[in-house]
């Protein structure tokens, strides 16, 4: 972990905060891979959290709607 928190005085703290959330988000918690995100400034593109939230439902004969599992 000292590894990590070494970015932080690299790229600063809330660029390794962000550097940090993004690789949660992918499952990706190593050091290779959040400096990686930082050298390539990736920690300051948005993260897409409402790309499910906004995308179209599935409509299909075969596709049960939620009133399907009420009792």
């Amino acid at each position: 972990m000292p590894g990590i928190l070494r970015l932080g005085k690299r790229f600063g703290p809330v660029r390794l905060e962000a550097a940090c959330a993004r690789a949660s988000r992918v499952n990706a918690r190593s050091y290779r891979h959040v400096k990686s995100i930082l050298e390539k400034g990736l920690d300051r593109m948005p993260l897409d959290d409402g790309a499910a939230a906004t995308a179209t439902p599935v409509t299909h004969e075969n596709v049960r709607g939620p009133n399907h599992y009420v009792n």
